[in-house]
């Protein structure tokens, strides 16, 4: 779609994204986490990035308090 306007191209997408594989029912609302089809998408194509949107998953990863999703 941006060449065909000749507009600039999308160069990275910023998903949600994380080290751990999330359980295939996790909930995060309307946003998809990072899949397999995604990353491998992003490794084959050098000009395309992918941003980490919730890395450390709000604290999950360095807060009692705060649960894995599930």
């Amino acid at each position: 779609m941006s060449r065909s306007h000749n507009w600039a191209a999308y160069s990275c997408i910023q998903q949600r994204h994380t080290y751990l594989h999330p359980d295939p029912e996790a909930d995060f609302g309307i946003q998809v986490s990072a899949n397999e089809e995604l990353l491998s998408y992003c490794k084959n194509h050098e000009d395309f990035s992918i941003l980490a949107y919730s890395p450390l998953l709000n604290g999950a990863y360095t807060r009692r308090d705060v649960a894995l999703p599930k």
